[in-house]
């Protein structure tokens, strides 16, 4: 049995959705009706002075409550799963409208997001450039005014090294 829902074509699973959502409304008059039946049963057990009776009445209702808010709970849920779903039709409509409309604007749009990804991809998440501050500037000139340092060389290494090993008789 195919059911057809709008925009969506045929649809071989709208049965199975409908049940479910019955056994949804089910379940929310299922623990409405045990409720009212352990509020029946606790009172006839308090009639009756049988305390084994007036308990399992208060806990079939107990247990009845907890049924009905699952079913409305769950009912909720299924409402607001519904709405978002629609939303995101008619964001993926409107998207496809806005690219029918201006393509060249829209793989413009998508090229730079593609390119500040990317970015953020091969620098790790971190951002590539920092301005320069004025500390900056100023650790630059000062640098530039003082005199370069060289590195010490190690013993045996550079020219003064070379010649006295070219000296020494093998």
């Amino acid at each position: 049995m195919a059911g057809t829902l709008s925009g969506l074509g045929t649809c071989h699973c709208v049965p199975a959705l409908i049940e479910l959502e019955n056994a949804m409304s089910i379940n929310s008059l299922k623990g409405s009706a045990e409720q009212e039946f352990g509020r029946l049963e606790e009172a006839v057990g308090e009639l009756a002075g049988d305390r084994t009776m007036q308990a399992k009445g208060m806990l079939d209702e107990a247990c009845g409550a907890v049924e009905a808010v699952y079913g409305r709970a769950n009912q909720t849920a299924r409402g607001a799963l519904g709405q978002a779903a629609s939303r995101a039709r008619n964001a993926r409509g409107e998207l496809e409208d806005f690219v029918g409309d201006r393509p060249m604007l829209a793989t413009g749009i998508a090229l730079g997001i593609g390119i500040a990804l990317g970015a953020m991809v091969l620098a790790g998440g971190r951002a590539t450039y920092r301005r320069p501050t004025r500390r900056d500037e100023a650790d630059a000139a000062l640098a530039d005014r003082l005199p370069k340092r060289r590195k010490p060389q190690a013993a045996g290494s550079g020219t003064a090294g070379a010649r006295q090993r070219r000296a020494a008789p093998t």
